[in-house]
């Protein structure tokens, strides 16, 4: 069994941010703090020694020892989470919980140092005073309190801030209280601190790595109330975005696909309607493509800032600022929405009468009819073009410059550059992908367009 430790500072915070209930695994018992009395940790005993426990401060301290066989989907990036987020509620009664690695300071390497710091080169106490009960260096270690005084002197002095000096201990006192009392010191305070932590029964630190439970009310980075904590010494089962990608894309098409169906069989063609069947498009043709796209931009642009030490000319120097700067605000999501709105508006317009779109007030939409040329115009436009409307992307795409940028400088030398053949390699597979979300978007495009708009060949 274990003794997990929630620093009072985190309790004082209530925002909604963790589907609680829904997570598999078992409620921790412990006792409630008496009202009106400040505690520093709540201590909550008898917790199962499995490698995930889930803390949730919403509305009042919950402690979950999680299902051994959960396991954690661990975000890259924040960005990663709007590809998640509609399948979130699935994937928890799957047993997969998407966290995001929270950064825990060694607390421990801290402490010891805290400690020592109460010590003589030849390990003896300094001053006699911290041999007094609840005074000890290691209680004072655990205030974040180290020694600054001498041997009349018992002053210790905040490791965080060295103007927060305290001195005089007498039997009783309580150097962790005495501390934020005197000071509301920024070190309870900080979210490196401000976070759960699981002990033995002998009392050693036993945490692992601590995860922020992301959800559809929980996506701001200072937001700490849901998390998961981990046993150190126990494996915990990990997986990733990729690893992932074709089950959460199943996933979200069959949720799709059941709501679109349910609209159907009642007749609501309305804006929500449509709404889904552009995201049906999206991740039917695109999710997968603009995931890929996404990162070997990534992959590029780091191997591309690497390489660019490497070049002579200034003029090269800017080439490769400048298409790093572009490739990262590109507007080519916006492309595919673009177009994918188009579809759906063209088919949309085309429906029989009484299936067009009806309008809040019941009656239909009269300018349905009129936004088809415009539609089409649109369309006619995106398939006539070699790859993409936006010129800088085309430009590059068109010359090779992503696959063959600085090429000149690998065929001229007598040596084999191995850090320039893998930022050509790299660059020709992000022109391929480009090259295959251009292809799509022109082979959608391509049947609702009147023959004397399509390009032949």
């Amino acid at each position: 069994m274990m003794v997990l430790t929630v620093p009072a500072r985190y309790l004082e915070h209530g925002t909604p941010c963790l589907a609680y209930n829904s997570t598999p695994g078992n409620d921790c018992q412990f006792p409630q703090a008496r009202a009106g009395i400040y505690r520093a940790f709540e201590p909550i005993s008898a917790i199962p020694r499995v490698a995930k426990v889930l803390v949730d401060c919403c509305d009042e301290l919950k402690v979950k020892a999680l299902d051994p066989d959960i396991s954690l989907l661990v975000l890259a990036d924040m960005d990663e989470l709007d590809d998640l987020v509609p399948v979130l509620d699935e994937l928890r009664t799957r047993k997969i919980i998407v966290v995001k690695p929270i950064e825990r300071i060694n607390k421990l390497a801290i402490k010891k140092n805290l400690r020592k710091s109460f010590f003589d080169a030849n390990g003896a106490l300094i001053n006699r005073q911290f041999t007094m009960p609840g005074l000890s260096p290691s209680d004072m270690a655990d205030a974040w309190l180290g020694f600054s005084g001498s041997t009349s002197d018992d002053s210790v002095r905040c490791h965080y801030d060295a103007s927060h000096v305290l001195s005089h201990w007498q039997s009783g006192d309580n150097p962790t209280e005495t501390h934020y009392d005197r000071y509301r010191c920024h070190c309870f305070e900080r979210p490196a601190y401000n976070l759960p932590a699981l002990f033995g029964e002998d009392g050693r630190d036993v945490t692992g790595p601590i995860y922020q439970v992301m959800d559809r009310t929980n996506t701001a980075n200072d937001c700490r109330r849901g998390v998961v904590v981990t046993h150190r010494d126990l494996p915990v089962s990990k997986v990733t975005l990729s690893t992932l990608a074709l089950d959460i894309d199943s996933l979200w098409l069959h949720k799709l696909d059941k709501s679109l169906t349910e609209k159907e069989k009642l007749g609501l063609i309305d804006d929500e309607y449509y709404a889904l069947c552009e995201q049906l498009l999206m991740v039917v043709h695109f999710t997968g493509l603009f995931r890929r796209f996404k990162r070997l931009r990534e992959e590029y642009i780091d191997q591309l800032n690497s390489y660019k030490a490497q070049l002579q000319s200034p003029e090269q120097i800017i080439s490769a600022e400048r298409t790093a700067a572009y490739l990262l605000v590109c507007l080519v999501d916006q492309e595919i929405k673009s177009v994918v709105s188009a579809l759906v508006g063209l088919e949309k317009a085309r429906k029989p009468e009484g299936q067009q779109h009806k309008t809040p007030a019941g009656a239909f939409d009269p300018d349905s009819k009129n936004n088809v040329a415009a539609t089409l115009a649109v369309l006619a436009e995106v398939y006539a073009v070699n790859f993409f409307r936006d010129v800088i992307l085309n430009d590059l795409m068109s010359a090779g410059s992503l696959g063959c940028l600085f090429s000149d400088g690998y065929f001229k030398s007598e040596q084999r550059d191995e850090k320039l053949m893998s930022l050509l390699e790299k660059g020709t597979d992000l022109t391929g992908a480009l090259d295959a979300i251009a292809k799509k978007l022109q082979e959608l495009t391509e049947p609702f367009l009147p023959g004397n708009q399509a390009k032949s060949g």
